[in-house]
């Protein structure tokens, strides 16, 4: 499937990274909390500071780099696949405790491996992005937003975007107990910052009937009532086999590279194959099970196969032969 992507900077714990306090998860889905965040104290100081995950006010000076900190938000549920060449955009949403000074928000984000404790740089998709000079307003939400165009790019498995944000005074502010907030967690998705992506395209490796799944695999059977299994391997009719690395769950989507588990994953009334090789038993191979018989006469037995899965299949002579 083919689709761009909304992902939101939550202050959920990652679960990649899950040793160190300081990397949270950048999420497709907002994060539940009524309003959190992550604060710089940044006073009448001019420097530049991460935002840290769960750090509320913190006075810890730091810089964009070339290379990661491990400080900053990655995106726990990946996958294979490629994104579009495209533009990439942040929405930084801050508050501050005092309305002084001017400021700029920075951003940088990274194809990564990782750790339980941290992430190492496989590429900088994006360079350090810097939003326009504004001016933190007191009590209020203000929204910066940057944005640059990127070449495609693939992401392997077990690879990972992960982003920082930055803070950086241009001019002090005159109270030295301001503290800027980066808003994560919202009522609205609009008011929690957020990255937006390019089409992003998930990929799953298959030859001769074999898909491995990443984490989690649904499976349809026949009559609709799926499967539940923590097997390592599920064979699919007779055409497909698959790996599965963590679970399987029932519900309606088919894995199926044969044309029989294809047709039987959809739940037909009835299915007839028509790969008898002698009898007059037609046989229904769907749930229903309902069979009916070939005529006596006008039908040869054991012809060539309609499809290259069938031993033979009869053939009606084109007058007094049916079913």
């Amino acid at each position: 499937m083919a689709a761009a992507q909304l992902l939101y900077l939550t202050s959920t714990a990652s679960s990649v990274v899950s040793a160190n306090a300081s990397v949270a998860q950048m999420s497709l889905t907002p994060g539940a909390a009524a309003t959190t965040g992550t604060g710089i104290a940044n006073g009448t100081t001019l420097a530049t500071w991460s935002y840290i995950p769960g750090t509320a006010s913190t006075t810890t000076l730091n810089s964009p780099a070339p290379n990661p900190n491990s400080i900053g938000w990655i995106l726990d549920a990946t996958s294979p696949g490629s994104y579009a060449t495209g533009v990439w955009s942040i929405d930084v949403a801050t508050q501050n405790t005092s309305a002084t000074g001017t400021a700029v928000d920075q951003f940088e984000l990274w194809l990564v491996t990782a750790t339980t404790t941290a992430v190492t740089k496989v590429s900088l998709i994006t360079g350090t992005r810097t939003s326009s000079t504004y001016t933190p307003t007191l009590a209020a939400t203000v929204h910066t937003t940057s944005s640059v165009s990127v070449t495609s790019f693939t992401v392997a498995a077990n690879q990972y975007l992960y982003a920082e944000v930055y803070f950086k005074t241009n001019t002090a502010g005159t109270s030295g107990t301001a503290v800027q907030t980066l808003i994560l967690d919202a009522p609205s998705a609009g008011a929690t910052s957020h990255l937006t992506t390019p089409v992003f395209t998930s990929s799953v490796t298959s030859t001769t009937g074999t898909a491995t799944v990443a984490s989690s695999l649904t499976v349809a059977t026949a009559g609709g009532t799926g499967l539940s299994t923590a097997a390592s391997s599920l064979t699919v009719g007779a055409q497909a086999t698959v790996a599965v690395a963590s679970s399987i769950s029932s519900g309606a989507v088919v894995v199926a590279t044969g044309l029989t588990a294809a047709t039987l994953g959809l739940n037909p009334g009835a299915y007839y194959r028509m790969n008898e090789t002698a009898g007059v038993a037609l046989t229904d191979s769907s749930t229903a099970a309902l069979n009916g018989t070939y005529q006596a006469t006008g039908v040869t037995y054991n012809a060539a196969p309609l499809t290259t899965n069938d031993a033979g299949s009869p053939l009606f002579d084109g007058s007094t032969g049916y079913a």
